[in-house]
């Protein structure tokens, strides 16, 4: 696809068509298999510079199941109970769940039950086939120990110079 994207790229530049072309290359995900706190993976994402992953559509939280399923953390047979921290969390128990990173309001969520429980603070995905429940949201501890999914992103850059 990027080959593909590249050539157009460049045969438009070829016939004069454009000037500045912006890109943007999709989000990066890593899934860190040693368990943490929400604040350790918070923290370590950010020494690797990453930040804990974001998840604002459906495609989106696809691209993450799908990191998460080819990661050494998911054994369909063995991880019935995976639980992984994502970025939204509750900043004080009066606020609304949102994204940390990005002081944000949720603009998609992929709840499991009706969350989120004012009682709990951080969200984590949770898989628990034996439920029905697959890489659901819910709410949890901070201080519960488990891996997390960190990312990285492109803001818009120039490709291309203006000629």
């Amino acid at each position: 696809m990027l080959k593909g994207t590249l050539l157009k790229l460049f045969l438009l530049c070829l016939t004069g068509k454009i000037l500045k072309v912006h890109c943007h290359l999709p989000e990066k995900y890593h899934v860190v298999p040693h368990s943490d706190t929400w604040f350790g993976a918070y923290a370590y994402c950010k020494t690797i510079g990453m930040n804990l992953a974001t998840i604002n559509s459906a495609e989106e939280q696809k691209q993450i199941v799908k990191t998460i399923k080819d990661s050494s953390v998911y054994s369909p047979k063995h991880d019935a109970n995976l639980m992984v921290w994502i970025d939204a969390t509750r900043v004080s128990k009066q606020s609304k769940v949102q994204w940390f990173r990005e002081a944000k309001p949720l603009v998609y969520s992929n709840w499991g039950g009706p969350e989120p429980d004012d009682t709990m603070d951080c969200v984590h995905m949770w898989n628990n086939p034996s439920f029905g429940l697959a890489f659901v949201w819910k709410i949890g501890t901070c201080s519960y120990k488990m891996p997390f999914v960190c990312e990285t992103s492109t803001s818009d850059t120039d490709c291309i110079q203006t000629f």
